[in-house]
């Protein structure tokens, strides 16, 4: 009975855990819901990294297109941790920060996948990243 117990409260504490491992991904389910669903990316990095207050408001709205990162900062090379990544995708581009690299060479990468998923921490091709920015 104790055992039964004690496996009921882990599960219960796991189901109700806003942060949990999931495959290759990780996600968080914090939000800006003031980003527009289609350019959830990049506003939403633009929001973590500091918003309107940072980048001012032209810069900011600019910045909502994945793509337009990959003129911000300083260039910087494969094997930047912390750096922003800007990476390739069918119908656009994709913003995020290098958390590593996997055993191929692969960024692994922290980025607002979508509302449904919030923040995830995923591993992309190398052949996919256009950018790599120190702001």
């Amino acid at each position: 009975m104790k055992r039964f117990l004690m496996a009921a409260i882990a599960a219960a504490v796991l189901a109700i855990s806003p942060a949990y491992a999931q495959g290759k991904h990780h996600r968080h389910t914090v939000r800006t819901t003031s980003c527009p669903a289609t350019l959830g990316c990049g506003c939403n990095m633009a929001e973590h990294l500091g918003g309107i207050a940072r980048f001012g408001y032209k810069v900011w709205r600019d910045l909502w297109v994945a793509k337009n990162w990959r003129s911000r900062g300083e260039a910087a090379h494969k094997g930047c941790v912390g750096c922003v990544v800007v990476l390739s995708r069918k119908g656009g581009g994709h913003v995020g920060i290098v958390k590593g690299y996997d055993a191929n060479g692969n960024p692994i990468v922290h980025s607002y996948a979508n509302r449904r998923l919030g923040w995830t921490t995923a591993t992309y091709s190398a052949k996919r990243v256009l950018a790599y920015r120190h702001l």
